[in-house]
């Protein structure tokens, strides 16, 4: 059975018999909830479901040491469901693979498998991106080489053997060791370079006598970083499955790259670009002598159909936080962009303001701005003017719909903030909102962003008095795009007020949302840090998201001020970060990188965007 349930700290629980469930995951109504709400719930009931097998039904992890086993068996099912309704594997590089490694590139990281799990806190901490996402790739990336077959074999066997019983992740390695072809040698060896040490490589391609000769070395996103630190027994090299296909063969082929061995491919025309991890499938990123990746931005310029787009979007985020980590020039990553005027598809799109979304984080109050919301608006305009603001289409096209209207209303375009405006003030008048579902969040945002207070006061009348859970969160989001520095601080009394009409399940995102509003997120950040004591005392260890407040209102930081900010909350609250402690290290983490990035790359990029403006 499903039950959903008013105010619930976890997404869902899946529970034998009955699995309970927040409003949100479960309940969903297409009349007034959009295409993201049926994703979301379609997305946790098949997470859950799988759970059946995984976490909580035949099998479970024995000792917490490896929660991804669970979780990231679970994450990876839904994909597969869900794909034969809306192509979700497609979304999986954005949603999972990208999102993995922008926290694995961390030297704060941790491994797959956990050690010194030991206080409930510790559990909590390890259901975080690791377990979730780079389990699901891991996963995927096993799913990929072993073939179809050999993988559900594997895990078929292996679900009988240990049925109704604690397990670990070396047994479910023997199984598929049993029934796979690759690689050639030991699979459980070969699988502990991904699970027991933290991090991933960025694979090399570069032209040599003989062919195309491909390198590993870890992949840190801070360039000043000790590739070697913390210590791993495997010297941070992996036993790679590398994908790879070429201009004039686009089949895609693979080869094994194995630890203190030299890996060459033979038979690439020095004519042709070459492309590593095509279709997104290994847990990598992949850089390229010079000459390729112009090749490639060639390509794309001229027809960028020739290439498919989850590779697309791949090497868009690949060149830019190999850009960022100081192992490209900024001016490669953000040549690679100019080819998204001509490609409406999702995938490419959203890799694209994923990885733009970096430098307009460090740039939004900088001089640079200008020129980066200018050269924003002139890659969104053609995009802008194919969706048009008539619902329909696939699912994703859906979703590319919301990323048009999103991304122009945001940067200034007058067309798309007029349109909105026009919308809400409607809804206003009438009392009817018959505002698209999947533009609602768009058009409350940018009518409380561009608006008077009163916009303000009419969402939060409408957003008490709601009692649908999905409409409820988009009336949170546009509440949390004031500009009004007043009005953030009310808003924020209002969500810790004991009367509240903020449910405490929803407060975390609210707090978020309001740190990634440029003009609300410094009220948001001393807010929190002035009322921790009781923010940790209300919420406590229940409250599953601290590390996700800790990461967006601290995800913009650049300066030396900020960071001896957040070493004084981490001294003074070394007891109350509940499972928020490792996203405090990282948020340190990111906070000097983001400081040297600044020194090292703003006018560089400055440079490039003047020019194209």
């Amino acid at each position: 059975d499903q039950i959903a349930v008013p105010d619930f700290a976890a997404g869902a629980m899946e529970n034998w018999g009955l699995v309970i469930y927040r409003e949100t995951a479960l309940l969903y109504n297409p009349i007034i909830n959009s295409a993201s709400n049926q994703q979301r719930v379609a997305a946790v009931v098949a997470h859950e479901l799988a759970h059946q097998s995984w976490g909580s039904g035949r099998v479970w992890d024995r000792n917490w040491s490896m929660p991804a086993c669970v979780v990231g068996h679970s994450e990876y099912c839904l994909l597969i469901g869900f794909n034969y309704v809306n192509r979700h594997m497609d979304q999986f590089v954005v949603s999972d693979l990208q999102r993995a490694l922008n926290v694995d590139g961390l030297v704060s990281s941790r491994p797959i498998v956990a050690e010194n799990v030991n206080t409930p806190s510790d559990i909590n901490a390890l259901f975080d991106t690791i377990s979730y996402s780079k389990g699901a790739c891991i996963i995927r990336m096993i799913n990929q080489f072993a073939g179809e077959a050999a993988f559900k074999l594997g895990l078929e066997n292996y679900l009988k053997e240990y049925a109704y019983g604690p397990v670990n992740h070396t047994q479910l390695f023997a199984f598929w060791s049993d029934v796979r072809q690759n690689p050639t040698n030991s699979f459980a060896t070969a699988m502990q370079s991904w699970t027991l040490q933290m991090g991933n490589p960025v694979v090399t391609l570069t032209r040599g006598g003989s062919g195309v000769v491909a390198t590993q070395q870890r992949f840190l996103l801070d360039p000043n970083a000790d590739k070697s630190q913390p210590p791993s027994p495997f010297g941070y090299i992996w036993t790679v499955p590398l994908w790879y296909s070429t201009q004039s063969d686009p089949s895609v082929k693979l080869t094994w790259m194995y630890p203190n061995q030299d890996t060459t491919l033979t038979g690439v025309a020095s004519s042709d670009y070459i492309i590593g991890n095509y279709g997104g499938f290994g847990y990598y990123l992949v850089n390229y002598d010079n000459d390729n990746w112009m090749k490639i931005i060639d390509q794309l310029n001229n027809d960028y159909t020739k290439i498919e787009a989850k590779t697309r979007g791949q090497l868009i985020y690949d060149s830019f936080s190999l850009a960022r980590a100081g192992e490209l020039h900024y001016n490669i990553s953000l040549s690679l962009t100019e080819f998204l005027k001509s490609d409406f598809y999702y995938v490419p799109w959203e890799s694209g303001l994923d990885s733009l979304g970096y430098l307009d984080q460090m740039l939004g109050r900088s001089k640079v701005y200008g020129v980066y919301s200018s050269y924003l608006l002139s890659l969104v305009e053609p995009l802008y003017q194919n969706v048009t603001w008539v619902d329909g289409g696939s699912h994703l096209d859906q979703y590319q719909r919301v990323n048009a209207i999103w991304t122009a209303c945001s940067y200034g375009h007058l067309d798309c903030i007029t349109n909105a405006m026009t919308q809400f003030n409607q809804w206003k008048t009438t009392g009817n909102n018959n505002i698209t579902a999947n533009l609602r969040t768009s058009v409350y945002c940018n009518a409380v962003r561009y608006g008077g207070s009163d916009n303000w006061d009419f969402l939060w009348g409408k957003y008490q008095v709601e009692s649908n859970s999905q409409e409820k969160a988009k009336l949170e989001y546009g509440l949390s795009c004031t500009r009004s520095p007043w009005v953030v601080r009310r808003f924020l009394d209002f969500i810790v007020a004991n009367d509240s009409a903020v449910r405490k399940q929803d407060a975390s995102s609210v707090f978020q949302d309001l740190c990634y509003n440029e003009y609300a997120r410094d009220i948001t950040w001393d807010f929190l840090r002035g009322n921790w004591d009781f923010i940790y005392g209300v919420y406590g260890t229940g409250f599953f998201s601290f590390s996700g407040i800790i990461s967006s209102c601290t995800s913009h930081f650049s300066t030396q001020f900020e960071l001896q900010e957040l070493e004084a909350f981490k001294a003074e609250n070394a007891d109350q970060l509940g499972s928020g402690v490792s996203s405090v290290d990282q948020a340190l983490e990111k906070t000097k990188t983001n400081i040297q990035w600044r020194a090292d790359y703003e006018d560089i990029v400055f440079a490039w965007l003047s020019d194209r403006v």
